[in-house]
């Protein structure tokens, strides 16, 4: 798997996905406005995942600071006609060894509705506690790495 930093090219294809009521229900709508906003983060902070040479996931991320030093998993998006081969899995791994995940803690916030990432956090190993006061499942990545395949 290659990974880069979410290109302006990859937003036509990333767009595409969002046909999918699975994906356009967790994550949508997906429009001009977000693109604009992630080509403006600094550093960037979303990610393209390519396998084969076609983009296969997407992954975006919030990295700590002075109120919350945890890293969040902002959104994890598997092309469609992909999911459940482990592409999601794998561009984390991959996402957690560019950004050194071994020194940082890491949280996902996730949706009550959405089956899918709560099944995905689960299947890793995170520890899901809440919901929050905004009503959201709050995955901890375990210290122990081993059970996240990282």
């Amino acid at each position: 798997m290659e990974i880069r930093i979410f290109e302006r090219g990859d937003f036509p294809e990333y767009r595409s996905w969002y046909q999918d009521e699975v994906l356009s229900g967790a994550l949508g709508p997906m429009d001009d406005e977000w693109l604009e906003a992630v080509l403006a983060e600094s550093p960037p902070a979303q990610y393209s995942c390519w396998v084969d040479g076609e983009l296969g996931a997407v992954v975006g991320i919030a990295r700590g600071g002075a109120q919350d030093a945890r890293w969040v998993v902002t959104d994890v998006a598997v092309r469609p006609d992909l999911r459940g081969r482990g592409l999601g899995r794998l561009a984390l791994e991959g996402i957690f060894r560019i950004e050194g995940a071994e020194r940082r803690e890491w949280v996902a916030f996730v949706q009550a509705q959405n089956q899918g990432a709560n099944q995905f956090f689960t299947t890793l190993g995170w520890r899901r506690s809440g919901p929050d006061e905004s009503g959201l499942w709050v995955f901890e990545r375990p210290k122990d790495r081993s059970s996240s395949g990282s």
